[in-house]
């Protein structure tokens, strides 16, 4: 939680544009992470409890925006999750961002109350045997890392 108080603080600090849906009622975040499967990381969890979803300069952090899960697209992160399984994105993960080449940016699911790690899923066919590429040890460690832009393979 350390890197995401650092991360709100630098924010701050810097001046960066920062536009959020708002803070969401801790019964529609429940409902979200039901849907999904998994509770929410910590982190993740006080940024869609404070913020909902949002841009932090160019970059847009997908959460939850609505109780609409089945039609509310990007950035309702619940929608784009479902909706990449479809594909084969595997269910320990929450996705919070595409990269500009098609791959995702997705947090991973580690058990009530820890922290999971984000990983970048490479682009492919399948979403169920792609790789993943570690970006940062939690949600909060993410927020100012610069977003890949090239894959392996």
């Amino acid at each position: 939680m350390d890197e995401y108080e650092q991360a709100i603080a630098e924010i701050d600090l810097r001046r960066i544009s920062f536009v959020c849906a708002g803070p969401r009622p801790e019964a529609l975040v429940e409902r979200a992470e039901r849907v999904v499967g998994f509770h929410f990381p910590p982190s993740l969890r006080r940024f869609v409890l404070e913020c909902g979803a949002g841009n932090i300069g160019s970059v847009e952090i997908c959460g939850v925006t609505t109780e609409d899960f089945e039609e509310d697209k990007v950035p309702n992160g619940v929608w784009l999750t479902m909706d990449e399984r479809q594909r084969g994105l595997p269910t320990d993960l929450f996705v919070i961002g595409e990269d500009a080449l098609g791959g995702l940016i997705a947090v991973e699911a580690a058990g009530e109350g820890r922290e999971g790690r984000v990983v970048l899923v490479e682009p492919g066919p399948s979403r169920s045997n792609a790789m993943r590429r570690f970006l940062a040890s939690s949600f909060g460690g993410c927020v100012f890392r610069p977003m890949p832009t090239t894959h392996s393979g």
